[in-house]
């Protein structure tokens, strides 16, 4: 979690002027950050990192930055990613009250920024995969009235409910492919809406691990109906990997669909 955050805090290309936009908005890019911060992010520097940020202490984090770049400044570390992450800690020391806390809650639309905004936006764009495969589409969007999401999913839905993203092939910004006005949100409270209901009982049976036999059951067979997606190093590698692999198959001119 904290390689996650730290690359969403320093490179966000918005913010960050020694980022180049295609690194931090390219998914390719971006995931080789992740790994390569990752790789450099020993657990010191990950504690100092993760107890600084909260607390708005900016020589913490800078401090957490010289660790990662002490790390990646052994002999051989001339590699691309590298030069674009010492520019981005450059500009994090010259101007540190860029990447606090307080900065990015203040800054307009920083609610829909959020992993929250994040989770919903692949929430959404899930759904729009789906309806394209049943020659349907989506009509409304439920949320339960809690506080906690309310913001993001409300800002989320206004600008991605109705479009879905493709990555972009030449380093830019994904594209985005308008689909169709939806209903307007709706929050209903979770005690009078079964639908809701339904969906935090299985979402609590998945991610809980079950006191009874019963449960332990509902939630297997739940789970073999589903694809858990979830940050990681891993996830990270096998998305490089498949880029990687697509860029070679267009170079040799083999680009063709795998079964």
């Amino acid at each position: 979690m904290a390689t996650t955050k730290l690359v969403d805090v320093i490179f966000d290309a918005e913010e960050n002027e020694g980022v180049p936009d295609f690194w931090y908005f390219e998914e390719l890019y971006r995931h080789i950050l992740c790994i390569t911060i990752d790789q450099a992010l020993s657990l010191p520097a990950a504690k100092q990192f993760w107890e600084s940020y909260p607390l708005d202490d900016t020589d913490g984090i800078i401090k957490s930055l010289d660790l990662v770049a002490e790390d990646l400044k052994a002999p051989g570390s001339t590699r691309a990613v590298h030069k674009v992450i010492f520019q981005a800690f450059e500009f994090a020391r010259m101007n540190p009250d860029k990447f606090t806390l307080t900065h990015k809650a203040k800054r307009k639309g920083y609610d829909e920024r959020t992993p929250n905004a994040v989770a919903f936006a692949l929430l959404f764009q899930a759904a729009h995969d789906f309806a394209a495969k049943v020659a349907s589409r989506r009509e409304r969007s439920m949320q339960n009235n809690q506080d906690e999401f309310r913001t993001a999913h409300a800002g989320t839905d206004a600008n991605c409910g109705q479009t879905s993203r493709r990555e972009a092939r030449d380093g830019g910004f994904p594209e985005a492919e308008r689909h169709y006005d939806v209903a307007k949100l709706k929050m209903p409270s979770l005690k009078t809406n079964p639908g809701l209901q339904a969906a935090g009982l299985l979402l609590w049976t998945t991610q809980r691990k079950p006191e009874t036999k019963a449960l332990e059951v509902l939630r297997d067979r739940v789970a073999a109906q589903t694809l858990d997606y979830f940050i990681s190093r891993r996830m990270s590698e096998n998305i490089v990997h498949m880029h990687l692999s697509r860029h070679e198959r267009e170079r040799t001119g083999k680009d063709r669909s795998l079964h």
